[in-house]
């Protein structure tokens, strides 16, 4: 399945903020990035090989975690917070928390994406100066996302 026939669904979600998908263009076919404050969520687009069902996740990396700060309290509140937001998750990638949201692209329009992409930028705004103040853990893997972030 070509996946770039979805493009047009998340360029017409990043106008929605007054900007232009050329200017929040990732390194690869299928990426965008915005940001809202500390907040800087990746669009990515692809497709399962098995079922070739093309998928669209937006993450926001919260924190970097070390293996010797990895504790049980900032886990539970984790968990907390996947309980209290509706429709999106906190997840350990290795050392990474990253807050997201996956959905099929098929049947998703521009404003379910719009709203998916808000919703990851408003929770990332405003948990990850908590969590970071909480649990004095790093933020500087998130770098990695501001060379191409625009603000939303």
């Amino acid at each position: 399945m070509d996946i770039s026939t979805y493009f047009g669904i998340a360029e017409d979600a990043i106008r929605r903020y007054n900007l232009k998908p050329e200017d929040c263009k990732g390194e690869a076919p299928g990426v965008w990035y915005l940001g809202r404050g500390p907040a800087l969520a990746r669009i990515f687009m692809w497709t399962e090989e098995k079922s070739q069902v093309p998928y669209v996740r937006i993450a926001c990396p919260v924190m970097y975690v070390a293996s010797e700060h990895q504790n049980y309290d900032l886990l539970v509140r984790l968990l907390e917070l996947n309980a209290y937001y509706i429709g999106i998750k906190f997840v350990k990638s290795d050392n990474d928390i990253i807050l997201g949201v996956d959905r099929e692209m098929i049947g998703l329009d521009s404003g379910e994406m719009f709203a998916m992409v808000n919703r990851v930028l408003n929770i990332g705004a405003e948990q990850i100066p908590l969590l970071k103040e909480q649990f004095a853990v790093d933020n500087e893997h998130i770098k990695m996302y501001e060379n191409n972030a625009q603000p939303a």
